[in-house]
C-alpha cells in the first residue's frame, strides 16, 4: 500500500515539499545530499516535491523523499 504526505517528520525534523511549503509562512522544502563529507564540491541540493510511505506485507515501511537536486545549473530527479 501506498499513501503520499505533504508533510512529514524525520528524527524531530519537519519536511514540507514545495507544493505545501508555498502555503506557509516558514519555508522547510529544501534539500542537502552529500556524496562525500570530505569535499564541499560534492554537495547537492533540492527541492521536496513528493514523500511517499510504501507500506509491506508484516508492518515494515519505508518512506520515499523524492526531489529535484541540482548541481550549479544541472537538475535531476532522485
Amino acid at each position: 500500500m501506498t499513501h503520499r504526505y505533504t508533510t512529514n517528520i524525520v528524527n524531530g525534523f519537519r519536511f514540507h515539499t514545495k507544493d505545501r511549503a508555498t502555503e506557509r509562512t516558514s519555508q522547510n522544502s529544501e534539500v542537502l545530499v552529500k556524496e562525500d563529507d570530505s569535499s564541499p564540491e560534492k554537495e547537492y541540493y533540492g527541492v521536496l516535491q513528493d514523500i511517499f510511505e510504501l507500506s509491506y506485507v508484516g508492518g515494515c515501511k519505508v518512506f520515499l523523499f523524492m526531489s529535484l537536486v541540482g548541481c550549479g545549473t544541472t537538475w535531476k530527479g532522485i
